[in-house]
């Protein structure tokens, strides 16, 4: 076995739980997520539903495609996903596709989710993920998981959002791993038409508290850098945006303090511009 593969399996067994989480839990999110720490369970700055399905009240049309090329600088541990948002019967949805691993872990996630706002300041959202998880020499595991949010106004410039994710805990029976339940609690403050500060709140039943800080700020009409902190992952954040008529642009680094840097670049097209 070469050493780079060796490294690879070692990194797997420690993170293998981790990986088997909803979808929040992985690195190779859209960088404008991973750029602020994973944070932003109730921010309405987001046209996708990666972190909470009651988001997706902006009814934009675009189609995003990311890459990681390595994640803590191992080459083995690349990403690949696509997401969709569209409208249908005036009801707004996104799909999504995912790719992660190396020829001796492979994990494949299908995810579709729509939302429905129900006044001005509340929205009801909802996700269902299919999770498929290759073993090399141990086989196949295909499973599913639900995710259920919500995201209110609680003032002008305040909004809050609460998320369950895999609310069914499914049990992966060859691994004899549950993919626990997770809760989420998120507050965003919009302190002017340009930023925007984030802090969540997250409970794996099966880990520590964690909580998250990010932000954003426009610093051009066409510019915006993004910023945020991990307290339980001990992971530095940074990225930007750059947008330019319907072409969105976008990178994040995530730096962990011990395992190394991670980098995620998404091309997005927006067709309502």
């Amino acid at each position: 076995m070469k050493h780079s593969n060796l490294i690879s399996l070692v990194i797997l067994m420690i993170f293998l739980p981790a990986q088997l989480k909803p979808g929040f839990e992985r690195i190779n999110l859209h960088p404008r997520i991973n750029g602020k720490g994973l944070s932003g369970i109730a921010s309405k700055r987001y046209y996708n539903a990666e972190l909470n399905s009651a988001s997706l009240i902006k009814r934009n049309i675009n189609f995003s495609f990311i890459h990681t090329p390595s994640e803590f600088g191992l080459e083995e541990l690349s990403s690949n996903s696509f997401l969709a948002n569209f409208t249908l019967w005036d009801q707004p949805f996104t799909t999504s596709i995912r790719k992660f691993g190396s020829n001796l872990y492979e994990e494949n996630n299908y995810n579709i989710s729509s939302s429905r706002l129900i006044d001005n300041d509340f929205a009801f959202g909802a996700s269902i993920n299919l999770n498929q998880v290759s073993i090399k020499n141990y086989g196949n595991i295909t499973e599913a998981s639900i995710d259920l949010g919500i995201n209110f106004q609680l003032s002008e410039n305040i909004s809050v959002g609460v998320v369950g994710w895999n609310i069914n805990q499914r049990m992966l029976n060859k691994l004899e791993n549950e993919i626990p339940f997770v809760g989420g609690w998120g507050i965003a403050y919009q302190f002017s038409n340009d930023g925007e500060v984030c802090v969540d709140v997250i409970k794996d039943i099966n880990a520590p508290l964690e909580i998250i800080i990010g932000g954003e700020y426009m610093i051009h009409e066409n510019v915006i850098l993004l910023a945020g902190l991990n307290s339980m992952r001990s992971i530095y954040s940074g990225g930007f945006v750059i947008n330019w008529g319907g072409l969105e642009f976008s990178f994040s680094i995530n730096q962990h303090t011990i395992l190394g840097a991670t980098k995620s670049f998404a091309i997005t097209f927006n067709f309502d511009k």
